[in-house]
């Protein structure tokens, strides 16, 4: 059994992942509800730019439906605009682009995890299933959430660190966390934290793949700036920052919110990257037959 999962291991999981976007796919019309939601949010600027309606959002709270769009990530709404122009203006349609994105990102991490002979090839099948079915990754991909980009940018940044060829290695880990902070500001502290960590859990043995990730994740901060800067619209993008950070909330939970969720978040991180180092000793010593 464990001969036939280890040389089937690359269908099996890319089977998995096809059937669990075939099986979002199959209710997009009907789940998580038959109608337009909070996604809408997220997804009417890119179906506005692909009508000819311009970079605006009619649903926006912090701005007016003739601004021009300072969302917290450009990324989506362009991304989704340009496969709306080849699949359609529909629900269905942008329910199907972030159901691709999710695919992309789990195939990206597992394909990493792969490379770096990380578990056994049937706990890697059984993390993708269980993963794919969590609650918070079908909540992601399943309502528009435009942090789906930023689960894509970790996932090839996770993808390039496994790879060999030094420059392309590094080139793949630059893009994957310069995507993010175009993604969504949410991710730029997850990156810091997750480098830092990589850092001081490696004992600096990867100390220059996080210095690349936080290299990149830099120039998207300033990328994302200019952007805005471009179209007038840097102090409007600043204030909606504020305004999702800090309304209605005291700035202490929004620091909690900012800071404290992505540290116990990389607490966990700590947590597992402990248990695969010792099974990736394992897994050499099985490989090396002692």
């Amino acid at each position: 059994m464990t001969s036939f999962v280890q040389s089937w291991e690359k269908i099996i999981a890319a089977s998995l992942i096809i059937i669990f976007f075939l099986l979002n796919f199959s209710i997009a019309s009907r789940s998580p509800y038959g109608r337009w939601m909070d996604e809408v949010t997220y997804v009417d600027p890119g179906l506005n730019l692909t009508c000819g309606m311009g970079w605006i959002s009619t649903t926006y709270p912090f701005q007016t439906d003739h601004e021009f769009f300072a969302g917290t990530s450009p990324l989506y709404p362009v991304g989704l605009s340009l496969w709306a122009r080849v699949f359609g203006v529909s629900m269905v349609s942008a329910r199907t682009y972030c159901y691709c994105l999710a695919a992309l990102g789990t195939f990206l991490l597992w394909l990493g995890t792969f490379r770096f002979n990380l578990l056994t090839p049937a706990y890697r099948l059984m993390w993708l299933t269980f993963f794919s079915m969590e609650y918070a990754m079908n909540w992601m991909a399943r309502n528009n959430r435009y942090d789906v980009w930023i689960f894509v940018g970790l996932g090839l940044a996770w993808f390039g660190a496994s790879l060999h060829p030094l420059r392309l290695k590094y080139a793949v880990i630059f893009t994957g966390c310069f995507l993010i902070p175009f993604g969504g500001f949410v991710g730029v502290p997850y990156v810091f934290l997750a480098a830092g960590l990589v850092i001081i859990l490696s004992k600096f043995k990867f100390l220059k793949e996080a210095v690349t990730a936080m290299s990149g994740a830099v120039p998207g901060v300033v990328g994302v700036g200019l952007f805005y800067l471009a179209f007038g619209k840097l102090d409007t993008f600043r204030n909606v920052l504020h305004n999702m950070t800090f309304t209605e909330q005291s700035k202490t939970s929004s620091l909690f919110k900012v800071f404290l969720y992505p540290m116990y978040d990389c607490f966990w991180f700590s947590k597992i990257w402990r248990y695969l180092e010792k099974d990736r000793c394992l897994s050499l010593r099985r490989i090396n037959g002692t």
